[in-house]
């Protein structure tokens, strides 16, 4: 059967704008502040290590903040959730820009990273409200592609603003378009009353940041592993990934033990089309973020590219995202979302595995990475989408909270599996097996897919 795609009427039209100029702010904010690390180090007088954590704190509340924002919207409404994030992410900016000291900056960026988590997963949140479930693949597609052009525009734009100013610069650009999206919010989209009264669930709330605290000791500890090379210091990571299984197993027990009083309500997992969809959306952000540290390791290290091939190659990796992503409400519209996304895998793990064979050549490597990119864009998207295909509006918060973090996890672990893997290889084998590793990522998600392939109907 084939579902015929209706046209956005022009209240939705605006709202997806408004989404749209929205996320652009962490968008932006996440690509660019990297390259100004040496800046804000000679700006700040401080060290490296002391700078980490500008972008590590942003990081970290802006987990915790995802963790809170299914309590937060159902307490305050959806739309006031949006605009105070915009909000306190666009003043943020600004006091970020007037940092004249480590401390000042640090504490701006937990604020800006409360801000930041509020608008990743207040956007899903908006669009279902907004376009409805049968339609939500269709905005989604049009929502996804700063995403996808944030990337490679960010660090362009990044080292224009350095150039012709200091790092302040990259803060103060976000302050005219969160004014943007800030008027755009007030006017075009909905005021809403709080459904319900909800008691903040503080045990729930120290169980997440714990959680999340493990999994970043876990990554400094990686980190330290793999920069001395001491075999015997991996008795702290091994100790570190037990307790943050021990820590997440809990948390899960003790949100299934509280049901609708939870913190993160995990109704929308009893789904199977959700729960599916959400383990799907797990592992191909495992290999796409693991593959967006893999591939300039290999290019550059292994196989000797100028950080010009490394870029045009990423590059061409986004551009292969992009196109796959813009006909994805018009496949769904005519095939199963399984037969969809068992296509996209397809194209994935060839892509990646032909990444060990097609060495340093340019034009082979330039196409690969267009397929590679297309595969695993659609089937994010995808799975991203089809989270809240047979999910009620009621549950819309909660699915946003669970695909986000979803999303964060494959982005966290992913890379600290390909730097662990690329680090304890011999040199011999290094591009072997750290592309190996993108291909073994990308087979575990034939699971979700017969899955999904069990409980859907003929449809999308």
């Amino acid at each position: 059967m084939t579902t015929i795609q209706q046209p956005f009427h022009s209240h939705q039209k605006w709202v997806i704008a408004t989404v749209i100029f929205g996320a652009l702010l962490p968008l932006i904010d996440t690509t660019a502040i990297n390259l100004a690390v040496p800046a804000m180090q000679q700006g700040l007088h401080s060290d490296v290590t002391s700078i980490k954590w500008v972008i590590i704190g942003y990081s970290l509340f802006a987990v915790m903040t995802v963790a809170l924002c299914a309590w937060l919207t159902r307490k305050v409404g959806a739309t006031q959730l949006w605009l105070a994030g915009l909000l306190l992410f666009t003043v943020s900016s600004a006091l970020c820009a007037n940092a004249a000291s480590l401390d000042i900056i640090l504490v701006a960026r937990a604020l800006q990273g409360v801000g930041a988590g509020i608008l990743m997963v207040g956007m899903q949140t908006l669009l279902v409200k907004a376009v409805g479930r049968e339609q939500l693949k269709q905005a989604m597609t049009i929502v996804a592609m700063p995403a996808v052009i944030a990337p490679m525009l960010g660090p362009v734009l990044a080292g224009y603003l350095l150039s012709v100013g200091d790092w302040s610069w990259l803060f103060w650009i976000n302050v005219p378009i969160g004014g943007v999206a800030l008027v755009l919010s007030f006017f075009v989209l909905p005021r809403e009353h709080a459904d319900e009264e909800t008691r903040l669930d503080v045990l729930g709330v120290l169980l997440v940041s714990v959680g999340v605290g493990s999994i970043l000791y876990l990554a400094v500890c990686l980190d330290d592993v793999s920069s001395t090379g001491h075999a015997q210091q991996w008795s702290m990571p091994v100790l570190a990934t037990m307790c943050s299984f021990f820590v997440w197993g809990w948390v899960k027990r003790h949100f299934a033990a509280l049901g609708d009083n939870a913190l993160i309500r995990l109704a929308p997992l009893s789904i199977p089309s959700c729960r599916a969809s959400l383990v799907l959306l797990f592992l191909a952000s495992l290999a796409f973020y693991g593959g967006l540290l893999a591939i300039p390791l290999v290019c550059h290290e292994s196989w000797q590219l100028t950080s010009m091939q490394t870029g045009f190659m990423l590059g061409m990796h986004g551009v292969g995202t992009l196109m796959s992503r813009r006909y994805l409400a018009k496949w769904c519209a005519r095939y199963p979302v399984s037969r969809i996304a068992a296509i996209a895998l397809f194209i994935g793990v060839t892509a990646s595995l032909a990444l060990v064979f097609v060495g340093s050549s340019l034009i082979a490597l330039a196409m690969t990475m267009l397929m590679r990119g297309a595969g695993l864009g659609l089937l994010t998207l995808l799975a991203m989408s089809h989270t809240f295909n047979d999910t009620p509006q009621f549950m819309a918060p909660d699915a946003s909270v669970l695909s986000r973090l979803g999303t964060l996890a494959g982005a966290t672990i992913g890379p600290m599996i390909i730097m662990v893997v690329y680090q304890w290889t011999p040199d011999d084998y290094q591009a072997a097996w750290t592309l190996s590793m993108l291909v073994v990522m990308l087979l575990g998600a034939i699971g979700p897919i017969l899955q999904l392939a069990q409980t859907e109907d003929a449809t999308c």
